[in-house]
């Protein structure tokens, strides 16, 4: 680990004079493509390193947050007034990023392209370095409630609205926004329930057909215990309380999430304060086993509380 990590660090610059430089990999010199999508993976494994090994780890700590921020560097996007975009202005180019920076004014791309400085006008493997980026930054992790709260109130989130439909029937027409691209229409499945013989059914004398479309408003299951768990590590093995009613099934889905065989995932299904088939999904296990990781091993919970049970969770219908 301390050989890969020496390596790491010998790739990226550490007192540089332009921020295109600093924290970046270079590819033999700095004169040529930097920024780029290994910029930021290399700047997430800086900060597991820095934070659950090393022995001085300020230094890497600083070196690490410049080189995750790399590839926000790259992004194209802004408002009416900035021309939609620092890099490449023009409303149909706001939110598009650019693949890497190129330090020269006058060289090519590695598809020997001609490119005139700055950033790279195509994306190459950007979104490789946005998921590292978003790895070392996106969750917050406090000791204490009060910290989590003053740490969510500083993040500021500005949201994208997209176009949507809340009417069953006109979502599944032609036009309409689709969620998945291999689910045309928005059809993820037909089924099919019968019972008895309906052909011969609809011929008996005086029978009464009724034919309609019904719909159930949505209903939360509201037990009295709220979704809660935890997670701690001993060693290599990982171990999460939760409030289920699946204990088998969550063992064999915090597995696979983290990528972990079976045998080394224990779930504790304590007595329960209601269900009612709420808890017979996977809803925070795996997120909250994950957390534990990413801060070595310690003691994270997540506790819901009862406003998200009906905004962000399973429902009944």
């Amino acid at each position: 680990m301390e050989n890969q990590t020496s390596c790491n660090i010998a790739c990226r610059g550490v007192l540089e004079p332009a921020y295109f430089w600093y924290g970046s990999d270079y590819r033999g010199d700095n004169l040529h493509y930097t920024l780029s999508y290994m910029t930021q993976m290399g700047g997430s494994s800086l900060l597991d390193y820095a934070c659950y090994y090393a022995e001085e780890p300020y230094g890497l700590l600083r070196l690490a947050y410049g080189s995750v921020l790399g590839s926000w560097a790259l992004l194209n996007c802004g408002d009416e007034e900035s021309g939609y975009g620092y890099w490449f202005p023009g409303k149909e180019k706001d939110g598009c990023a650019c693949g890497g920076f190129e330090p020269l004014y006058c060289g090519e791309t590695w598809l020997n392209q001609p490119h005139k400085g700055g950033p790279w006008y195509y994306s190459c493997e950007i979104d490789l370095g946005f998921c590292g980026g978003l790895r070392g930054a996106a969750a917050v992790v406090a000791e204490d409630e009060v910290s989590a709260a003053q740490a969510i109130r500083a993040i500021k989130v500005e949201y994208e609205e997209y176009p949507f439909v809340l009417d069953v029937q006109e979502a599944m027409k032609d036009g309409a926004p689709q969620i998945h691209e291999k689910y045309p229409n928005n059809i993820l499945k037909h089924t099919t329930i019968r019972k008895g013989n309906y052909e011969e059914a609809i011929q008996e004398p005086g029978l009464t057909k009724v034919e309609g479309w019904y719909e159930t408003p949505t209903v939360q299951h509201c037990h009295i215990e709220n979704f809660i768990c935890y997670a701690e590590m001993e060693g290599e093995r990982i171990t999460v309380v939760a409030s289920t009613q699946i204990p088998h099934i969550v063992r064999r889905v915090v597995g696979q999430a983290l990528g972990i065989g079976w045998g080394k995932v224990r779930i504790i299904k304590p007595y329960i304060g209601g269900g009612f088939g709420n808890k017979q999904d996977i809803l925070y296990e795996p997120l909250c086993a994950w957390l534990c990781m990413q801060v070595g091993g310690h003691l994270v919970k997540l506790d819901i509380p009862r406003e998200d049970t009906f905004v962000s969770n399973r429902v009944r219908h």
